[in-house]
C-alpha cells in the first residue's frame, strides 16, 4: 500500500488514523514507523494514535504515550510534544486528537485537550483555512463528555472533515456522513482502500 501511495502524483500528505500495530509492542512500532520512514510515501506522514497502538486496554497508558510522542520525533521528525497535535501543511489545519486513555472502546477527551482545540479552530478560522480533524474514534464514542459538545465545536467553527477510523470497514456509502452537523469519513483498511473500486 505505501508503495502504491508513493506512486501516485500530487500526494503531499498521508495520514493513518490508528490501529497502526496491533498491541503497542516495541517491536510491533520499530517495523511500522521503520516502514513508513524507509519508504517515505509522502512529504507529510501524519500517525494517529488507536486504541491498539496504546495497547488496546492493556499495558502502561503512560509509557506507550511516550513511545508514540517518541516514535513520531525521532523516526518521521514531526515534532510533537504531546499525543494530540496539529500542523498546517499546504495552508490546510491537520488536527490531530487522542484518546487520554488506553480503553479499547471509547473516546476520552479532557477539557484540557477541548480547550486546546477550540484554540486551534479559532486560529485557523481566522486565517480562512481548510479544517481537517483526524482521530482513531468516530465523535460519537466520546466517554467523558456529551459527544455533542465536541460535535458542536467542530460545527462551530465549520470544520472541513473530520477523518477517524476505529472500526476496520470497508469503504461503502455508509463511510461517507454527517454527525450533528459535522461532515466525518469512517476511513476503511488498507487493504480494503486498495480493493475499493468507485461505484460498488
Amino acid at each position: 500500500v505505501l508503495y502504491g501511495i508513493k506512486a501516485g502524483e500530487d500526494i503531499s500528505t498521508v495520514v493513518y488514523t490508528g490501529d497502526n500495530v496491533m498491541n503497542g509492542q516495541v517491536l510491533e512500532d520499530v517495523f511500522f514507523y521503520t516502514a513508513v520512514a524507509s519508504m517515505k510515501p509522502a512529504e507529510n506522514n501524519i500517525v494517529v494514535a488507536g486504541n491498539h497502538d496504546f495497547g488496546n486496554g492493556d499495558g502502561d497508558y503512560e509509557q506507550l504515550r511516550k513511545k508514540y510522542i517518541f516514535d513520531n520525533n525521532f523516526y518521521l521528525n514531526n515534532k510533537i510534544d504531546r499525543e494530540y497535535y496539529y500542523k498546517v501543511i499546504d495552508g490546510c489545519y491537520m488536527i490531530v486528537l487522542a484518546s487520554e486513555h488506553g480503553s479499547p472502546d471509547n473516546f476520552s477527551i479532557s477539557k484540557d485537550q477541548l480547550d486546546w482545540l477550540e484554540g486551534v479552530l479559532k486560529q485557523a478560522q481566522a486565517e480562512d483555512a481548510p479544517i481537517f480533524v483526524l482521530a482513531h474514534f468516530p465523535v460519537y464514542s466520546i466517554k467523558d463528555h456529551d459527544y455533542r459538545t465536541l460535535a458542536q465545536l467542530l460545527a462551530k467553527y465549520d470544520t472541513d472533515l473530520y477523518l477517524h477510523g476505529h472500526y476496520h470497514n470497508e469503504l461503502k456509502p455508509s463511510s461517507f456522513y454527517n454527525w450533528h452537523g459535522v461532515d466525518c469519513i469512517n476511513v476503511p483498511r488498507c487493504t480494503e482502500v486498495v480493493d475499493y473500486e468507485p461505484g460498488d
